[in-house]
């Protein structure tokens, strides 16, 4: 078929040109759009999927960090309740020594001056209260047990099904929380104070992992510096 060289070919011909370039664009614009599409598709399912992770991670921790914020404050009060303990072992200490006797009543630690055997009434941390159990003289302490031979600390009491448990009683029964008592009521020579709350504890404290059990006095006091006066020897090298 001959081919039209006149005006109405040449319309013809860039007709069909732009129809050509036209399908091209429209077909390059879609493919584009598309890629667009599935780009934005994948990030929304990465958004979702992020948001989900945050969430879940938002949910463990506020679960998890209480509860190890507590256990960490929990430690940090039994720490000082064993300081405080000490604190009063020494100041008693220092009161028998400078007196040739124990003190009988708190106020005597307190009012010690010239010179002055206890800084200050230190609060059982535990309970952030002044509620010591004064412990009198006599009582079996730890360092008495090691004297006897018996390492560790305070025998453990036992029932008919065995040790008893710390916050229980012989017979298997939880202990009932002992009444409050202000340490100042307390008349009697006395050799330390310990913490009243029952329980297990998250320290172990000369062998003992319960609260009723805990005890620091002068008598622990002193195998504490009869053991740092007392020089290690050495086995001598062999030949």
């Amino acid at each position: 078929m001959p081919t039209s060289h006149g005006p109405a070919g040449h319309a013809l011909t860039g007709a069909t040109r732009r129809s050509k370039s036209g399908a091209s664009a429209s077909s390059t614009f879609n493919f584009q759009f598309s890629i667009f599409n599935s780009r934005s598709a994948q990030r929304g399912y990465t958004m979702v999927a992020l948001l989900v992770i945050l969430t879940i991670m938002a949910v463990v921790l506020a679960f998890t960090i209480p509860r190890m914020w507590s256990d960490v404050l929990r430690r940090e009060r039994e720490l000082h309740t064993i300081w405080a303990m000490k604190q009063y072992a020494q100041a008693i200490d220092d009161y028998r020594r400078l007196n040739n006797g124990l003190p009988t009543k708190l106020e005597q630690l307190e009012k010690k001056t010239m010179p002055r055997v206890l800084r200050k009434t230190y609060l059982n941390p535990l309970s952030g209260e002044l509620d010591w159990i004064m412990v009198p003289e006599g009582t079996p302490t730890p360092a008495m047990q090691q004297q006897v031979g018996v390492p560790g600390s305070v025998p453990q009491p036992s029932g008919p099904s065995g040790p008893v448990q710390p916050g229980q009683t012989p017979d298997g029964k939880p202990k009932e929380k002992p009444p409050k008592i202000d340490p100042h009521e307390f008349s009697g020579p006395f050799i330390g104070v310990r913490p009243p709350q029952t329980g297990p504890s998250q320290i172990e404290f000369l062998g003992q992992s319960s609260y009723e059990t805990w005890m620091y006095t002068v008598n622990e006091l002193t195998a504490e510096q009869q053991a740092l006066a007392t020089p290690t020897t050495t086995a001598p090298p062999r030949n």
